[in-house]
């Protein structure tokens, strides 16, 4: 007896993917049914805080200096003696303001004192 059969050299080495695709289509079905159940969630209990509303009427002051020079508080133009001025007044008046100072590119920067 030959060890190889006729059937042997016809052999084709290709997978059957319908069983593959039969599975996918069931676990496809019982995923989409089984989500809605799921997204009910879980209980948790979390802790309490007790701490007070933070005030939102706190006002910015925005400093900005122009490429040419020209020095802006909150888009007012004024010169650098009347933004030293506007600035002991409002500090004075408000303990807690937050300053934020914005440049250009290329603008020299002064000392403000």
């Amino acid at each position: 007896m030959d060890s190889s059969s006729p059937r042997d050299a016809t052999t084709i080495s290709q997978i059957n993917v319908t069983p593959l695709v039969d599975v996918m289509l069931v676990l496809l079905v019982i995923f989409m049914v089984t989500a809605p159940i799921i997204q009910q969630g879980v209980q948790v209990n979390l802790p309490q805080a007790k701490t007070s509303a933070i005030p939102g009427t706190e006002e910015y002051l925005i400093v900005t200096v122009a490429k040419n020079g020209n020095i802006y508080l909150n888009d007012n133009a004024m010169s650098l003696r009347e933004l030293g001025d506007k600035l002991r007044a409002i500090k004075k008046n408000y303990r807690r303001t937050s300053k934020c100072i914005c440049a250009r590119i290329k603008t020299s920067v002064m000392a403000l004192s």
